[in-house]
């Protein structure tokens, strides 16, 4: 069956909807008065019967003994609904095979060649894609063990979401692009850039492709949001074509953290001085008079229509230069710091000082934004901090950037806590909001990061835990409600949502940062973190009480790091000691593990396996030698 419905048009292109069967009787098409394109639905056997309707009630009949069809028309933006009916007959054990498909044209003789073309064609690209499959999940990591069968099947949701994102080159675009979700595909730096992180972790290569495609294909060095064609898709009341800003899902992080588990030069040489246009467009076009980074409006920096912005704001394109975030001047001295990094990978001597400038420049300005326990946004119109109740994960990013005292991160580790606690309690509620900070995943990034950073470990495995448990729930539920949230609001099952609702995951389905939680179960719960020395990586096991049991079991194979696939296991003994194993190419050997304080670990090798005793919820400095 298939439904066509025209949009809200009042006037060219809403005068209705006509359908018919082609010639051969085999094929039913739909097509608006007016405008717009023509659908076609056929199938390569025969069918018995078409049904046409603009009643809701007569589609209802057509599986039945007694169909009802109506007429082939609808008027105005009423639907018109078409059928195909087939009479099978399978015999018991026996099996019957059909290929239906929906084409499109521009007119009705190009939509149905494009049909019958199409019908000979779906075999070779079902066996294309099903070896794409193959080849991606061959190469990718897998949970195994004792992970709960929910998360095991949500980790393959994700990643196929991840997959969903990643377009063909077409238009404006010469690389493959990041459609960000769906419904509206479009290239936003902030999700393009979250997205490939995540991506990275299962495919580096493609995900590479698309981080660096988006700054070469980009028509300004800000990277405006763009459709294909080349149309803005984020406009300021101002009328300035916006691009997310440095501080939406912190593309400069997700650069590093990528090239950090890679450490492809000839991708960085044309990465950095992209980034290093987009910096420095930063820094002349969205500063203020003082120097502060400042978003152009709402949507630019990530918080559409937030309260945060003290302004009534309709649409989220009011502007909002007058507010200096917290966060926008961390994630200047993060850029500087990493662009700075890069510059001596790359040895360029010559701009490393400025990166090194712009770095100590915004630490110094962050620090100004610090009162008592927290770090406040500063109010140009009045020349004071804004000091609200309702604080954001993003303003502990000075945590997350390196720019925070170990006094400064520790003391804002009770807000900190006080969010996730607020985030456990929103399951007593009725219904999912939209409005809690930890239920979207472009919060929870710095949030996550920052309490890593000041040294709560349990707090962000803790969270990662929580997410995933309420998220792949939902993904993976047979049913069309949730047994424990009944009335909850919930998106398709089998697919990454938007939002990370207290009782699931919902809004936007297909949607890119919906997908990224496999990145932080690697981060957080598996612990594996990279450094910027390629020859060491962090260990950090962060298993709740849920999951920590003697006895138990928790891999990850398969992940990607430096062109190697290694293997991460841990059996707990009781809920503290776990038994470790790395399993790592033959070529490659460990030379040490030093745990807290300095503290060297000891450890066994057998074969391509490496074993050592640690806790959870320990840190470990792990080093290993690696051909040249």
């Amino acid at each position: 069956m298939h439904s066509h419905q025209l949009g809200g048009s009042q006037w060219w292109g809403g005068d209705g909807i006509a359908g018919g069967v082609a010639e051969d009787g085999n094929c039913v098409w739909t097509r608006s008065f007016a405008a717009g394109a023509v659908f076609a639905v056929d199938c390569d056997q025969r069918s018995g019967t078409h049904y046409f309707s603009h009643r809701a009630e007569d589609r209802r009949t057509w599986l039945g003994r007694e169909a009802k069809s109506g007429n082939k028309v609808s008027y105005e933006n009423n639907p018109l609904h078409a059928g195909l009916g087939f009479d099978l007959v399978v015999e018991p054990g026996g099996e019957r095979n059909m290929i239906l498909l929906m084409a499109r044209g521009v007119n009705l003789p190009t939509a149905l060649q494009h049909a019958r073309a199409s019908l000979g064609e779906a075999p070779g690209v079902k066996r294309q894609k099903l070896g794409e499959d193959k080849a991606f999940w061959s190469g990718a990591p897998k949970l195994a063990g004792d992970w709960p069968v929910h998360w095991q099947h949500g980790w393959i949701y994700d990643f196929e979401t991840l997959r969903t994102m990643v377009r063909r080159p077409i238009g404006l675009y010469r690389h493959r692009w990041d459609a960000m979700q769906i419904q509206a595909p479009r290239n936003v730096l902030a999700e393009a850039s979250i997205d490939m992180w995540a991506l990275s972790y299962a495919d580096p290569e493609a995900a590479m492709e698309v981080f660096v495609g988006q700054f070469l294909d980009a028509v300004e060095e800000n990277i405006p949001c763009m459709r294909e064609d080349g149309v803005m898709n984020m406009v300021a009341a101002d009328g300035s074509e916006c691009g997310t800003s440095i501080s939406w899902c912190f593309p400069f992080f997700c650069a590093q953290s990528i090239y950090d588990r890679t450490r492809d030069k000839e991708w960085l040489r044309q990465l950095y001085p992209k980034m290093c246009s987009l910096l420095r467009w930063t820094l002349k076009n969205r500063t203020d008079s003082e120097s502060y980074v400042v978003g152009k409006c709402s949507w630019e920096t990530g918080m559409d229509t937030s309260k945060r912005f003290q302004i009534q704001q309709p649409t989220g394109g009011e502007v909002v230069e007058f507010l200096r975030l917290v966060e926008l001047q961390a994630a200047a001295s993060h850029a500087g710091g990493t662009l700075a990094h890069f510059a001596s990978v790359l040895g360029d001597e010559e701009n490393k000082p400025e990166w090194q400038r712009v770095q100590r420049e915004y630490a110094e300005k962050t620090q100004r934004l610090w009162k008592g326990d927290w770090f406040h946004d500063f109010d140009t119109r009045a020349m004071r901090l804004v000091e609200i109740a309702d604080r954001d994960p993003s303003q502990a990013a000075p945590a997350f950037c390196g720019i925070a005292t170990d006094e400064q991160s520790k003391a804002m580790l009770s807000t900190l806590r006080a969010m996730y606690e607020h985030m456990q309690k929103n399951r007593e509620r009725p219904e999912s909001s939209a409005d809690e900070a930890l239920n979207w995943s472009s919060f929870v990034l710095p949030f996550l990061e920052s309490v890593y950073a000041a040294g709560d470990r349990q707090l962000a495995s803790a969270t990662v835990e929580a997410i995933c448990e309420r998220i792949y729930s939902s993904m993976d539920r047979r049913s069309v409600q949730s047994s424990d949230a009944p009335h909850a609001r919930l998106g398709w099952p089998g697919a990454s949502c938007e939002i990370w609702g207290a009782h699931g995951s919902f809004g936007g389905e297909v949607y890119g940062w919906g997908a990224v939680m496999p990145a932080h179960i690697v981060r957080n719960i598996i612990g594996f973190r990279e450094t910027e020395d390629p020859d060491q990586f962090v260990l950090s096991p962060g298993f709740g009480p849920d999951l920590a049991a003697a006895g138990k079991r928790y891999a990850l194979d398969g992940l990607s790091y430096i062109g190697l696939k290694i293997g991460v296991s841990y059996v707990f003994s009781d809920e503290k000691q776990l038994i470790a194993q790395l399993r790592l190419p033959v070529q490659v050997r460990m030379v040490s593990v030093m745990g807290v304080g300095g503290k060297l670990v000891e450890f066994a090798h057998k074969e391509s396996r490496w074993e050592l005793s640690i806790e959870n919820h320990g840190k470990y400095r792990v080093r290993v030698e690696r051909p040249a």
